[in-house]
């Protein structure tokens, strides 16, 4: 029973984890923002997170905020530098570097072939 209630008490963390990333993430992406939210420590949030799905915190955080900058890119009119404000980039050319790194296309490209 002990065992099973660490279980559920782990589920709830991260339910609760992923839902304030989908909340939060287009102004958030620490995992000390999360954490402080649920009050645990940083490292404690990512133990968790890491046992509940083989992924790190700050995975999540960044596939959120990519799925995000895709759902903006892809379905809005937006401008690039737009999309990068509404994500709380510093600037258009962080959130491109940012958005290549983890699509593996720039902005411009992963729009023209999701209207393409």
């Amino acid at each position: 029973p002990i065992e099973e209630l660490q279980q559920r008490r782990e589920e709830r963390i991260f339910n609760a984890f992923l839902m304030s990333v989908h909340r939060h993430c287009d102004k958030e992406r620490s995992v000390v923002f999360y954490a402080d939210e649920q009050h645990f420590s940083p490292n404690y949030l990512t133990s968790v997170i890491k046992a509940k799905s083989g992924r790190t915190a700050i995975q999540w955080i960044e596939t959120i905020t990519l799925v995000h900058a895709q759902h903006y890119l892809g379905s809005t009119k937006l401008s690039i530098k737009e999309v990068a404000d509404k994500l709380n980039f510093p600037d258009q050319s962080t959130f491109g570097r940012y958005f290549k790194k983890h699509c593996g296309m720039s902005p411009v490209e992963y729009r023209k072939k999701a209207m393409g």
